[in-house]
């Protein structure tokens, strides 16, 4: 093969966000995305976008991309992480031993508040992040394997297709068809966690009823201290400060809302010990409104009026920390959940995709394709999101194993663990 010509495997974040670093750099690529259209499913609810990955994003994007990002960033604040009590709405602010706020620079900060990041909603980031790709897209396209050939690397697709180039790069995510080929004794493990999402519509009846913490803004917990281990819900308001200059680039913002997520055991949630269910959204929503129906009138209504059809409940899954070494092929490489999947506690998943993306964009660029570059990647990738990794699983010891009695501060952890602290 005369020229470079990347294939990447899977049009989520890492993916894309590697696709527009290559765009950018005049590196040939094409993505190849399962799903039938950009609007085949729900694509989540909020992530945040901070430290390392606002500089790869940079990298990455084009000035007007980076433009489009910043504007559909939700209004983020940056301050300690608080915990109400679900029984008692009591609302009790980290500790610390010196008497300083844990989040020392916090504050209520714009769209634009590069220093401490980003809060962005996942639907009006993926439609950023498909602007101006939509010639080096193609969907429907679920591959069924890859050959590797003397001058590259053939991909071949469950519908019969096949396309060819210099690199194929997996970033298919956790099921990652990549990964099962390449790596198939790559360690996934079950955390023994489980998770609920959801989100509920910040109305104005709504605002009436709640506990006034709970929607000033910025992540805060609310702790369940009946159950044992405690169940713990982290949730936080997304607001959408330049709904005009984003329907003025036909970008229409959702409603705002509360992003939530509860933590918990299986049996906290009547889910078996071992596996997961398929579950209906409606049966979702059950599983959360039962958690939830005996707590505090101004903190029940996060769940009781949570927006049908939103709420999912998923197994928690997670690469060890040390998720090993193996033998680099110049040919096939990975990013993102599809190597290193982690639990959400260490709230980096996202930001450990891009920093993915925009190492191997830059080795690609800085040093072209071959062995020796895959194995710098490898390398660089293996060392930063083992680290994450370890941190995630740090953080989730105390989550989702808190007992009666034990009252560590979740906000107090959450905080260590986003600042690199969590050991």
């Amino acid at each position: 093969m005369t020229a470079p010509n990347i294939l990447i495997i899977g049009g989520g974040i890492g993916g894309l966000c590697l696709a527009h670093g290559l765009k950018k750099h005049h590196i040939p690529f094409h993505v190849y995305e399962r799903d039938g259209t950009q609007d085949y499913r729900a694509q989540g609810y909020r992530i945040r976008v901070a430290r390392e990955a606002v500089t790869a994003l940079r990298y990455l994007f084009s000035p007007e991309t980076w433009r489009l990002f910043e504007l559909t960033c939700a209004e983020s604040v940056f301050s300690d992480i608080p915990e109400v009590d679900a029984g008692t709405a009591k609302v009790d602010l980290p500790r610390v031993a010196n008497g300083e706020s844990p989040a020392a620079a916090g504050g209520r900060n714009g769209p634009s508040s590069e220093l401490k990041g980003y809060t962005v909603d996942r639907t009006m980031f993926r439609q950023v992040l498909l602007r101006g790709l939509e010639e080096h897209m193609t969907w429907g396209k679920a591959l069924k394997e890859y050959a590797i050939t003397d001058d590259g690397v053939v991909a071949r697709f469950r519908d019969g297709s096949s396309a060819e180039g210099s690199l194929l790069v997996g970033a298919d995510g956790s099921h990652s068809a990549v990964r099962k080929q390449f790596l198939p004794a790559h360690p996934i493990l079950d955390t023994g966690a489980r998770c609920v999402y959801g989100k509920t519509l910040l109305t104005p009846e709504l605002l009436k009823t709640l506990e006034p913490a709970i929607t000033k803004g910025g992540m805060m917990v609310v702790k369940d201290r009946s159950r044992d281990p405690v169940t713990a819900m982290i949730l936080e308001p997304v607001i959408f400060t330049h709904r005009e200059e984003m329907l003025a680039e036909g970008i229409e913002a959702p409603h705002d809302y509360l992003y939530w997520v509860m933590g918990a055991k299986p049996e906290a949630l009547g889910l078996p010990h071992e596996g997961m269910p398929t579950l209906t959204p409606e049966q979702c929503e059950k599983i959360a409104r039962g958690v939830a129906q005996s707590w505090h009138p101004r903190v029940r209504p996060v769940v009781a009026c949570q927006q049908p059809g939103q709420t999912a409940v998923l197994q928690i899954n997670s690469v060890p920390s040390d998720f090993g070494t193996w033998e680099p092929n110049e040919r096939v490489t990975l990013i993102g959940d599809s190597i290193h999947l982690m639990g959400p506690t260490a709230g980096s998943g996202a930001i450990t995709a891009i920093r993915d993306a925009e190492l191997l964009c830059r080795l690609l660029v800085e040093g072209g394709q071959g062995k020796a570059m895959i194995a710098k990647y490898e390398s660089g990738m293996r060392e930063y999101a083992s680290e994450v990794v370890h941190r995630s699983w740090a953080a989730a010891e105390v989550i989702f194993n808190q007992r009666q009695g034990e009252d560590k501060h979740i906000g107090e952890v959450m905080i260590a663990t986003r600042n690199g602290k969590m050991k």
